[in-house]
């Protein structure tokens, strides 16, 4: 048992506290109002008693109820099981109430000392095991729910996470694809350039080609940049084959200044 499955047990221990004490003030204010009429300075305790007595035991339930539907099986054999523990918990809360129901009356004096726990079960059979049925019936359909809404949740999480991992694997191959091709370009400059015996436009291309360089291994991995981070690449390019064909090659970069901070997939002016 590890420390956070400790704390998430309180948690939810604290949560179903609290939610099944909501029903037994509602009990308590109610019967007050009706017992108090019929029976004027009727104790609080018994009133109290009594809530308690049939609301507080669905409080270990819930979980039996949620586990019971997340881990019995649904196909072959064993899917007749599916009604028989449900059935037999709906069973364990009556026999509880009925317990708690001696236990506190015997406490709080509403109850009298000779009826005994097959007393109160029999006698509360035509009252409260339908009723009871009733709860559980809901409290699965609440938990039912609550699963299928979470594995939608978990299946579009699951979608997602897949749909940016196939979106980094293509602009992964796309700049596979490009980087060899750029750095095919910018070596040539070179080559080029030191036959013509150009050493200075040379080490010129060398050093904005290093820069290149630099950036493509440090982006790399990276999906999405600034516009002005993509046209800076595009601009060093340019100017080392600016270099290389001289007044052959006019480009001109015209972007608005609103956009230059619009993110872009990384590379994507390279083809260009």
């Amino acid at each position: 048992m590890t420390d956070r499955w400790l704390v998430r047990a309180v948690q939810w221990t604290a949560i179903l506290a609290v939610g099944w004490t909501v029903p037994v003030v509602i009990g308590v204010s109610g019967h007050f109002v009706g017992m108090s009429m019929q029976f004027p300075g009727m104790p609080a305790s018994h009133l109290i008693g009594h809530s308690i007595a049939t609301w507080w035991p669905w409080i270990p339930i819930t979980p039996l109820a949620l586990w019971a539907w997340r881990h019995l099986p649904r196909r072959g054999a064993g899917v007749i099981l599916i009604p028989v523990v449900h059935l037999g918990l709906a069973c364990v809360a009556y026999l509880t109430q009925a317990w708690l129901s001696v236990v506190i009356g015997h406490r709080t004096g509403h109850l009298r000392a000779d009826s005994g726990f097959g007393d109160v079960a029999l006698r509360s059979v035509s009252d409260l095991a339908l009723y009871d049925l009733i709860i559980y019936g809901s409290i699965l359909a609440v938990i039912i729910g609550l699963e299928y809404s979470r594995r939608y949740r978990d299946r579009d999480l699951i979608a997602s996470q897949l749909e940016a991992q196939l979106a980094q694997a293509r602009l992964s191959a796309v700049q596979m694809q490009l980087q060899p091709h750029f750095l095919f370009n910018a070596l040539n400059s070179v080559a080029m350039l030191v036959r013509a015996e150009r050493n200075r436009d040379a080490l010129d291309v060398i050093v904005g080609f290093s820069e290149l360089l630099r950036y493509v291994l440090d982006e790399a991995g990276t999906m999405d940049v600034p516009l002005r981070v993509e046209l800076g690449f595009a601009k060093q390019y340019l100017d080392i084959e600016k270099v290389r064909y001289g007044e052959r090659l006019v480009a001109a970069i015209d972007a608005p200044l609103e956009l230059q901070d619009a993110l872009v997939p990384n590379l994507v002016l390279q083809p260009l």
